[in-house]
């Protein structure tokens, strides 16, 4: 299977309505929208909230297993102003809300289902949860591109987690809520927790799943491939480092979350997996 590459070639997106979606992307996420008729989640972490879902490895024995899949070194992309711009916006806030911004947060859906299949299968056969280190050895085997592989990572897990990014994905079915809400159960169990069960809190074992995979691209994009004397990345790198502390704190008082999930260990899992992967990605080409 041929897989298609996002960094290949630049957004096709005009430089006004980037910087259009970024301030939507700002607004919506401290001033959130009414969108009750796009909510499954909550349903689905309310049906999984007595099941429960073993967790990863400690971070240091995730962080172990990141780098024995890692390559020695690789190159990576270097990307525009633009893209950074439009790509800081993706990463910000679901591209529900951004329709200028969902061309950056592109995929195939034929991509997509391939990684959902292969986790899938995976926690079938071994009857537990697929762990962050073996979905990244799962995505890099697919793409053979480890920037590419956590930007699948990152589409793929966070459609399954709250399926808010469907109009972004090339080719993805819309299913109607019942069977998203089946889909999204399965999934749900197919990847593990971060947070340990406690019989009262929902675990939501995928939600966490996308934040770590948000922080770890976040760490790439805005790292190695942006020049380094770029102030704009310094400054969306910094606050995606620090963004869940932002949600929680401050954009989550306006607009509550329609789900409670505290995302503090998934945002500690990323940004130090992030960090250990952007110190192999040092060549721009």
């Amino acid at each position: 299977m041929k897989y298609s590459k996002r960094f290949s070639h630049p957004t096709g997106q005009t430089t006004k309505a980037t910087l259009i979606g970024c301030l939507q992307a700002i607004k919506t996420v401290i001033w959130t929208p009414p969108h009750e008729n796009r909510i499954i989640h909550r349903d689905v972490n309310q049906a999984l909230l007595h099941v429960a879902q073993p967790t990863n490895p400690s971070l240091a024995e995730t962080l172990k297993q990141i780098r024995s899949i890692l390559p020695v070194q690789f190159t990576v992309h270097a990307i525009s102003a633009k893209e950074r711009l439009g790509l800081f916006a993706a990463l910000m806030q679901f591209t529900m809300y951004l329709p200028t911004i969902r061309p950056y947060f592109r995929a195939d859906a034929t991509d997509i289902a391939a990684l959902h299949r292969r986790i899938a299968k995976q926690y079938l056969l071994s009857s537990r949860p697929v762990t962050i280190a073996e979905q990244f050895h799962i995505a890099a085997e697919m793409t053979n591109d480890p920037v590419e592989a956590l930007w699948i990572l990152l589409v793929t897990t966070r459609q399954y987690a709250r399926w808010y990014d469907g109009e972004a994905i090339i080719g993805f079915r819309n299913d109607p809520t019942p069977i998203a809400r089946r889909r999204m159960i399965s999934w749900y169990k197919s990847v593990a927790a971060l947070k340990q069960y406690d019989g009262i809190h929902s675990q939501d074992s995928a939600g966490d799943t996308y934040y770590v995979w948000t922080h770890v691209i976040a760490k790439l994009v805005f790292g190695p491939m942006s020049p380094w004397w770029a102030i704009d990345a310094y400054i969306y790198r910094s606050a995606l480092h620090i963004g869940t502390w932002l949600n929680h704190n401050i954009a989550h008082k306006v607009s509550p979350q329609s789900t409670p999930s505290n995302h503090t260990i998934a945002a500690r899992y990323g940004n130090a997996i992030g960090k250990c992967i952007a110190q192999v990605a040092k060549h721009h080409v």
